[in-house]
């Protein structure tokens, strides 16, 4: 019953296609501690992260040099999308996770996820469709990926085990198939960490189950439940839910429909909001689900305790919300880009608008190295661009100086450096490392790998690494926004001890030396 997700996604191999979808997405921590892994063991593997994409935008500030450049990152157009997948796939293998985790470190280490672990055809297939119609309705014909996922797609299966709402609501299609197998449900129990509008779920849930009981859970300051329109519902109870003997925050969702014969468990994406549940894609969140049968007082009592719950404490213990508007997407929106095998620039856009505009493309820090002149068309089209710079990292659109679309990372996996795996067993080997490595952007990643995400047993178990405990300050989730963690302490101190024997470069003296030292210990505390 329980899985250590982040050691399973490193221990896929030989895979010719990975997929992750996303709401939120940490390219930080994806491209100094996963990527490498992923690439080594998945050598002929296509990497595709599919998110949405006003969270896309707010995190292109934060890209590394291999964010969306060594794998396509792709926003999907649309109302907020939010559906969480990791499939990986070969003409051998298959598997696939699906649940509430987001590709960032806090949801594959810090929050308490559910996940489903499949490697079922159905499943899998069903996930793969679900996958190329975003695709589909995202990419342009010819795109590479979307020929990719084409050769693993099969328009002939058609399967239904996948619930997601592209055509109907999730509630609606769980229901009914609870329905379709006669099933008397005695009992609901719900959990997530985000509610809206539960007097119409509910609404709905009585009106077509009947349940005798219905229990609302939630995890004290980790939830924006609001009863007080709940009051007219007589089979409502409500009950507090936590982990066993861990103090983890709760990001899973689920709805359990319990009968005298069996329990069905709807587990993934949606929380208990009528944008997740009611809505199609349409007017509401893109989501995915799964409805399995599952003893639902074995898989709580080996991992949570359930309590009675007071309407007072429920008030009290409700966590701020954030009301500000997410970005607006622009008139012109740039779907993806990425460099063909004759080393053109393919940028595939949706335009609202036909204007002469500028096309700008930009290096790693979003400044403009290459401008062209032309012309964008209403709807989906694609632009083809002879380039000369060998470091462009990003594009966008702009008109008379003023940006008129999204800033999108260019992909181009066969010109990207690849990163090596640092060996930090000991203070001399990190010297030696970081002296060899003269491009900042390298001593960032082995910074990030060593100190940035590692856990406290990095530093008990490696004595010879040396550096001043992280601790961080959370701010509080709120639904459709970014939940991140923030340092405390704005600058890291790294201390490496001087090798006894240090070898000298030829022809240098030791003040040099001492300099270079002084030199990177300081660029690499600035740089963090």
């Amino acid at each position: 019953n329980s899985i250590n997700l982040l050691e399973k996604i490193k221990a896929q191999k030989d895979n010719e296609l990975i997929v992750f979808t996303t709401f939120v997405f940490d390219p930080l921590f994806f491209d100094s501690y996963l990527l490498k892994t992923i690439m080594d063991k998945n050598p002929k593997a296509s990497i595709l992260i599919l998110i949405d994409p006003k969270t896309y935008n707010q995190n292109i500030k934060e890209s590394t040099e291999e964010t969306g450049n060594s794998y396509a990152l792709i926003p999907i157009s649309g109302n907020l999308f939010h559906s969480k997948i990791f499939l990986f796939l070969s003409e051998k293998q298959n598997q696939v996770f699906l649940g509430s985790h987001n590709l960032t470190h806090a949801g594959l280490t810090h929050n308490l996820e559910l996940s489903f672990e499949s490697n079922s055809d159905n499943v899998i297939h069903d996930c793969i469709r679900y996958i190329h119609t975003l695709l589909e309705v995202n990419l342009a014909p010819e795109n590479p990926y979307l020929k990719k996922i084409n050769t693993f797609y099969d328009i002939d299966i058609k399967n239904s085990v996948l619930i997601d709402n592209l055509e109907k609501p999730i509630l609606e299609q769980t229901i009914n198939k609870i329905i379709e197998n006669k099933k008397s449900i005695s009992e609901i129990v719900v959990f997530a960490p985000y509610y809206s509008h539960v007097d119409r779920i509910l609404d709905k849930i009585n009106t077509k189950l009947n349940p005798n009981l219905i229990k609302l859970c939630i995890q004290k300051d980790n939830h924006n439940l609001d009863i007080k329109n709940l009051d007219r519902f007589d089979n409502l109870k409500y009950f507090e839910i936590n982990p066993i003997n861990q103090n983890r925050r709760m990001h899973s969702k689920f709805i359990v429909f319990k009968t005298q014969e069996t329990n069905y468990i709807l587990i993934g994406s949606p929380n208990f909001t009528k944008r997740a549940l009611l809505d199609t894609k349409n007017d509401g969140n893109f989501e995915s689900a799964l409805l399995i049968n599952k003893n639902f007082s074995e898989f709580i009592s080996n991992n949570l305790e359930i309590k009675p719950l007071s309407q007072d404490e429920i008030k009290i213990s409700q966590r701020e919300t954030n009301d500000e508007e997410s970005i607006q997407i622009k008139n012109s929106m740039i779907s993806f880009a990425y460099v063909n095998e004759n080393n053109q620039l393919v940028i595939e856009y949706d335009s609202k608008i036909k204007k002469e505009i500028q096309v700008e493309l930009l290096d790693s820090k979003l400044n403009i190295i290459e401008s062209f002149a032309e012309i964008l068309n209403i709807g989906k089209y694609s632009l083809i661009i002879k380039h000369k710079s060998e470091f462009l990292k990003s594009v966008k659109f702009t008109f008379e100086n003023q940006d008129l679309s999204n800033i999108i990372r260019i992909c181009n996996p066969s010109k990207q450096k690849t990163q090596r795996k640092y060996d930090f067993s000991d203070d001399e080997t990190i010297r030696n490392s970081i002296e060899q490595d003269l491009e900042i952007e390298e001593i960032i990643h082995q910074c990030n790998a060593l100190f940035a995400y590692g856990t406290e047993d990095n530093f008990a178990d490696n004595p010879g690494v040396k550096g001043e405990k992280i601790t961080y300050s959370e701010s509080e989730p709120v639904e459709g926004r970014r939940h991140s963690k923030i340092l405390k302490k704005s600058i890291i101190s790294i201390k490496l001890n001087k090798p006894s024997n240090p070898k000298k470069p030829n022809g240098s003296s030791k003040n040099s030396t001492k300099s270079k030292e002084k030199t990177i210990q300081e660029s690499i505390q600035e740089s963090i």
